[in-house]
Protein backbone atom coordinates (compact mmCIF):
# COMPACT_ATOMS: atom_id res chain seq x y z
CA UNK A 1 0.00 0.00 0.00
CA UNK A 2 2.69 2.04 0.62
CA UNK A 3 4.80 1.65 -2.40
CA UNK A 4 1.51 2.44 -3.92
CA UNK A 5 0.96 6.16 -2.38
CA UNK A 6 4.28 6.82 -2.77
CA UNK A 7 3.67 6.27 -6.54
CA UNK A 8 0.72 8.07 -6.45
CA UNK A 9 2.22 11.39 -5.15
CA UNK A 10 5.25 10.84 -7.26
CA UNK A 11 3.65 11.23 -10.16
CA UNK A 12 1.25 14.33 -8.80
CA UNK A 13 4.87 16.27 -7.98
CA UNK A 14 5.86 15.45 -11.58
CA UNK A 15 2.60 17.46 -13.06
CA UNK A 16 3.27 20.43 -10.55
CA UNK A 17 6.99 20.38 -11.65
CA UNK A 18 5.62 20.49 -14.81
CA UNK A 19 3.08 22.85 -14.66
CA UNK A 20 5.32 24.83 -12.54
CA UNK A 21 8.12 25.40 -15.33
CA UNK A 22 5.49 25.85 -18.08
CA UNK A 23 3.91 29.06 -15.77
CA UNK A 24 7.96 29.91 -15.39
CA UNK A 25 8.90 29.48 -18.64
CA UNK A 26 6.33 31.77 -20.20
CA UNK A 27 6.66 34.55 -17.22
CA UNK A 28 10.95 34.81 -18.52
CA UNK A 29 10.08 35.02 -22.40
CA UNK A 30 6.34 35.24 -23.77
CA UNK A 31 7.65 33.51 -26.97
CA UNK A 32 7.65 30.60 -25.15
CA UNK A 33 3.73 30.68 -24.75
CA UNK A 34 2.92 28.40 -27.72
CA UNK A 35 5.93 25.26 -26.35
CA UNK A 36 4.80 25.99 -22.66
CA UNK A 37 1.13 26.22 -22.47
CA UNK A 38 0.64 22.29 -23.48
CA UNK A 39 3.22 21.84 -21.06
CA UNK A 40 0.71 23.43 -18.31
CA UNK A 41 -2.11 21.49 -19.33
CA UNK A 42 -0.15 17.90 -19.35
CA UNK A 43 1.27 19.16 -15.91
CA UNK A 44 -2.01 20.11 -14.30
CA UNK A 45 -3.74 16.81 -15.54
CA UNK A 46 -1.39 14.94 -13.90
CA UNK A 47 -1.55 17.07 -10.69
CA UNK A 48 -5.10 17.21 -10.15
CA UNK A 49 -6.01 13.42 -11.90
CA UNK A 50 -3.03 12.01 -10.80
CA UNK A 51 -1.85 8.18 -11.91
CA UNK A 52 -5.47 6.69 -11.15
CA UNK A 53 -7.32 9.23 -13.01
CA UNK A 54 -5.06 9.09 -16.19
CA UNK A 55 -5.01 5.75 -16.21
CA UNK A 56 -9.20 5.64 -15.79
CA UNK A 57 -9.94 8.26 -18.41
CA UNK A 58 -7.31 6.39 -20.97
CA UNK A 59 -9.04 3.19 -20.47
CA UNK A 60 -12.56 4.84 -21.32
CA UNK A 61 -10.98 6.07 -24.04
CA UNK A 62 -9.61 2.50 -24.82
CA UNK A 63 -12.95 1.32 -24.62
CA UNK A 64 -14.94 3.43 -26.67
CA UNK A 65 -12.59 3.64 -29.68
CA UNK A 66 -12.87 -0.52 -29.42
CA UNK A 67 -17.05 -0.80 -28.69
CA UNK A 68 -16.70 2.19 -31.44
CA UNK A 69 -15.09 -0.36 -34.13
CA UNK A 70 -16.71 -3.59 -33.07
CA UNK A 71 -20.34 -1.71 -33.97
CA UNK A 72 -18.92 -0.69 -37.33
CA UNK A 73 -17.19 -4.15 -37.96
CA UNK A 74 -20.69 -5.59 -37.25
CA UNK A 75 -22.40 -3.28 -39.77
CA UNK A 76 -19.54 -4.23 -42.24
CA UNK A 77 -20.11 -8.01 -41.52
CA UNK A 78 -24.00 -7.66 -42.12
CA UNK A 79 -23.52 -5.49 -45.41
CA UNK A 80 -21.41 -7.70 -46.96
CA UNK A 81 -23.05 -10.79 -46.15
CA UNK A 82 -26.44 -8.81 -48.04
CA UNK A 83 -23.68 -8.10 -50.75
CA UNK A 84 -22.75 -11.35 -51.25
CA UNK A 85 -25.76 -13.05 -51.18
CA UNK A 86 -26.79 -10.68 -54.15
CA UNK A 87 -23.87 -11.94 -55.66
CA UNK A 88 -24.94 -15.41 -55.50
CA UNK A 89 -28.38 -14.78 -56.80
CA UNK A 90 -26.70 -12.57 -59.47
CA UNK A 91 -24.69 -15.66 -60.71
CA UNK A 92 -27.64 -18.36 -60.63
CA UNK A 93 -30.08 -15.93 -62.68
CA UNK A 94 -26.92 -15.60 -65.34
CA UNK A 95 -26.80 -19.45 -65.44
CA UNK A 96 -30.45 -19.49 -65.75
CA UNK A 97 -31.06 -17.00 -68.62
CA UNK A 98 -28.35 -17.91 -70.47
CA UNK A 99 -28.73 -21.97 -70.20
CA UNK A 100 -32.35 -22.77 -70.40
CA UNK A 101 -34.40 -22.17 -73.70
CA UNK A 102 -36.46 -19.68 -73.36
CA UNK A 103 -38.93 -21.38 -75.62
CA UNK A 104 -39.47 -24.23 -73.16
CA UNK A 105 -38.51 -22.58 -69.77
CA UNK A 106 -39.44 -19.42 -68.31
CA UNK A 107 -37.86 -17.86 -65.08
CA UNK A 108 -39.19 -15.85 -62.43
CA UNK A 109 -36.38 -14.03 -59.93
CA UNK A 110 -36.68 -12.85 -56.54
CA UNK A 111 -40.22 -13.73 -56.13
CA UNK A 112 -42.80 -13.14 -53.18
CA UNK A 113 -45.74 -15.58 -52.98
CA UNK A 114 -48.80 -16.06 -50.87
CA UNK A 115 -51.59 -18.55 -50.78
CA UNK A 116 -53.94 -16.74 -47.99
CA UNK A 117 -52.04 -18.36 -44.78
CA UNK A 118 -48.36 -18.39 -45.68
CA UNK A 119 -45.74 -16.94 -47.63
CA UNK A 120 -42.61 -17.74 -49.22
CA UNK A 121 -39.93 -16.02 -50.68
CA UNK A 122 -38.33 -18.05 -53.69
CA UNK A 123 -34.36 -16.67 -54.98
CA UNK A 124 -35.36 -18.05 -58.28
CA UNK A 125 -39.10 -20.16 -59.95
CA UNK A 126 -38.86 -22.01 -63.43
CA UNK A 127 -41.61 -23.16 -65.29
CA UNK A 128 -40.71 -26.00 -68.03
CA UNK A 129 -41.47 -29.42 -69.29
CA UNK A 130 -39.34 -30.98 -66.77
CA UNK A 131 -41.96 -29.55 -63.98
CA UNK A 132 -41.95 -26.35 -61.90
CA UNK A 133 -38.55 -25.80 -59.82
CA UNK A 134 -38.17 -23.60 -56.80
CA UNK A 135 -34.21 -22.34 -56.03
CA UNK A 136 -32.69 -21.42 -53.19
CA UNK A 137 -29.75 -19.82 -53.93
CA UNK A 138 -27.15 -20.49 -50.97
CA UNK A 139 -23.37 -18.53 -51.63
CA UNK A 140 -21.19 -19.21 -49.06
CA UNK A 141 -17.87 -18.32 -48.13
CA UNK A 142 -15.14 -20.72 -46.32
CA UNK A 143 -15.45 -24.18 -46.40
CA UNK A 144 -18.83 -26.38 -45.63
CA UNK A 145 -19.17 -29.21 -44.36
CA UNK A 146 -21.81 -31.61 -44.17
CA UNK A 147 -21.95 -33.76 -40.71
CA UNK A 148 -23.19 -37.00 -40.23
CA UNK A 149 -26.40 -35.33 -38.54
CA UNK A 150 -26.95 -33.50 -41.68
CA UNK A 151 -26.20 -30.35 -40.24
CA UNK A 152 -24.63 -27.35 -42.45
CA UNK A 153 -21.21 -26.30 -41.17
CA UNK A 154 -18.85 -23.62 -42.05
CA UNK A 155 -15.34 -23.04 -41.76
CA UNK A 156 -14.20 -20.00 -42.19
CA UNK A 157 -10.51 -18.80 -43.10
CA UNK A 158 -9.70 -18.35 -39.30
CA UNK A 159 -10.56 -21.72 -38.23
CA UNK A 160 -13.74 -20.80 -36.32
CA UNK A 161 -16.91 -23.05 -37.32
CA UNK A 162 -20.52 -21.57 -37.66
CA UNK A 163 -23.60 -23.52 -37.83
CA UNK A 164 -25.66 -22.30 -41.23
CA UNK A 165 -29.38 -22.58 -40.96
CA UNK A 166 -30.57 -25.61 -42.32
CA UNK A 167 -31.66 -25.16 -46.11
CA UNK A 168 -34.01 -28.09 -46.27
CA UNK A 169 -36.50 -26.08 -43.98
CA UNK A 170 -36.73 -23.55 -46.47
CA UNK A 171 -37.46 -25.68 -48.90
CA UNK A 172 -39.91 -27.24 -47.48
CA UNK A 173 -41.90 -23.59 -46.61
CA UNK A 174 -41.77 -23.58 -50.69
CA UNK A 175 -42.67 -26.18 -51.48
CA UNK A 176 -45.83 -26.30 -49.03
CA UNK A 177 -46.98 -23.01 -50.39
CA UNK A 178 -46.21 -23.97 -54.10
CA UNK A 179 -48.93 -26.88 -53.36
CA UNK A 180 -51.26 -25.21 -51.86
CA UNK A 181 -51.70 -22.70 -54.82
CA UNK A 182 -50.88 -25.21 -57.68
CA UNK A 183 -52.16 -28.52 -56.34
CA UNK A 184 -50.94 -31.59 -55.44
CA UNK A 185 -50.71 -33.03 -58.80
CA UNK A 186 -48.58 -30.73 -60.07
CA UNK A 187 -44.73 -31.54 -60.25
CA UNK A 188 -42.91 -29.28 -58.15
CA UNK A 189 -38.76 -29.81 -57.34
CA UNK A 190 -37.20 -27.87 -54.42
CA UNK A 191 -33.58 -27.53 -54.97
CA UNK A 192 -30.50 -25.53 -53.52
CA UNK A 193 -27.85 -23.81 -55.38
CA UNK A 194 -24.30 -23.46 -54.28
CA UNK A 195 -23.53 -20.17 -56.18
CA UNK A 196 -19.79 -20.32 -57.50
CA UNK A 197 -19.12 -16.90 -58.98
CA UNK A 198 -16.34 -15.51 -61.48
CA UNK A 199 -14.35 -14.67 -58.66
CA UNK A 200 -14.87 -17.82 -56.58
CA UNK A 201 -13.56 -20.28 -59.34
CA UNK A 202 -9.84 -19.71 -58.29
CA UNK A 203 -10.71 -20.24 -53.98
CA UNK A 204 -13.92 -22.33 -54.14
CA UNK A 205 -13.94 -25.01 -51.72
CA UNK A 206 -16.30 -27.96 -52.67
CA UNK A 207 -18.74 -28.92 -50.32
CA UNK A 208 -17.67 -31.84 -47.94
CA UNK A 209 -19.80 -34.93 -46.73
CA UNK A 210 -22.49 -34.31 -50.17
CA UNK A 211 -23.51 -38.33 -48.65
CA UNK A 212 -25.07 -37.00 -45.74
CA UNK A 213 -27.35 -33.95 -48.09
CA UNK A 214 -30.75 -35.25 -47.57
CA UNK A 215 -32.40 -32.81 -50.79
CA UNK A 216 -31.96 -31.90 -53.47
CA UNK A 217 -28.91 -29.56 -54.63
CA UNK A 218 -26.33 -28.71 -57.33
CA UNK A 219 -23.79 -26.20 -58.08
CA UNK A 220 -24.79 -23.24 -59.86
CA UNK A 221 -22.83 -24.17 -63.06
CA UNK A 222 -24.62 -27.32 -63.44
CA UNK A 223 -27.84 -26.45 -62.12
CA UNK A 224 -29.11 -26.14 -65.50
CA UNK A 225 -28.01 -29.53 -66.24
CA UNK A 226 -30.21 -30.61 -63.34
CA UNK A 227 -33.20 -28.97 -64.71
CA UNK A 228 -33.49 -30.34 -68.10
CA UNK A 229 -31.94 -33.41 -67.85
CA UNK A 230 -35.34 -34.63 -65.63
CA UNK A 231 -37.85 -36.32 -67.23
CA UNK A 232 -40.64 -34.54 -69.21
CA UNK A 233 -43.64 -34.23 -67.42
CA UNK A 234 -45.95 -31.08 -68.76
CA UNK A 235 -46.44 -29.68 -72.47
CA UNK A 236 -46.93 -26.26 -73.61
CA UNK A 237 -50.15 -26.09 -71.79
CA UNK A 238 -49.97 -26.79 -68.74
CA UNK A 239 -46.44 -24.32 -68.52
CA UNK A 240 -49.30 -21.64 -69.67
CA UNK A 241 -51.30 -23.07 -66.87
CA UNK A 242 -48.98 -22.79 -64.16
CA UNK A 243 -47.44 -19.51 -65.22
CA UNK A 244 -50.88 -17.51 -65.35
CA UNK A 245 -51.28 -19.03 -61.39
CA UNK A 246 -47.75 -18.01 -60.52
CA UNK A 247 -47.79 -14.61 -61.96
CA UNK A 248 -51.64 -13.85 -60.75
CA UNK A 249 -50.36 -14.18 -57.16
CA UNK A 250 -47.14 -12.64 -57.85
CA UNK A 251 -49.55 -9.16 -59.18
CA UNK A 252 -51.62 -9.84 -56.47
CA UNK A 253 -48.80 -9.90 -53.97
CA UNK A 254 -47.67 -6.85 -55.15
CA UNK A 255 -50.92 -4.90 -55.51
CA UNK A 256 -51.38 -5.65 -51.90
CA UNK A 257 -47.73 -4.62 -50.65
CA UNK A 258 -48.38 -1.37 -52.81
CA UNK A 259 -51.36 -0.75 -50.91
CA UNK A 260 -50.13 -1.35 -47.38
CA UNK A 261 -47.74 0.88 -48.40
CA UNK A 262 -50.27 4.04 -49.37
CA UNK A 263 -52.17 3.16 -46.11
CA UNK A 264 -49.30 3.19 -43.73
CA UNK A 265 -48.12 6.45 -45.64
CA UNK A 266 -51.69 7.73 -45.24
CA UNK A 267 -51.38 7.46 -41.61
CA UNK A 268 -48.29 8.87 -41.55
CA UNK A 269 -49.41 12.24 -43.13
CA UNK A 270 -52.39 12.15 -40.88
CA UNK A 271 -50.16 11.91 -37.80
CA UNK A 272 -48.22 14.42 -39.30
CA UNK A 273 -51.33 16.78 -40.20
CA UNK A 274 -52.24 16.43 -36.63
CA UNK A 275 -48.96 17.23 -34.87
CA UNK A 276 -49.19 20.77 -36.28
Amino acid sequence: MGHGISRELLVRAFGVAFAFFAINSMFIDSGFIIFALPLLIFGLIFAILGEKGVHAHNTRKRSYRRNYYNDRSKINSSQDAIDYGKKGEEEVAFQLRTGLDEREYVIRNGIRIYDGENSAEIDHLVVGPTGVFAIETKHYSGKIIVDSAGNWLRERLNGTIDKLEYPRTQLRRHRNVLLSILGKECPICDIVAVAVTREDRNRIFPVEGTQNIDFNWAYSDRLVDYITGKEVVMNAADVQHVLKIIDGQIARNEDYRRRKKEQNSGFGSFFKAAGR
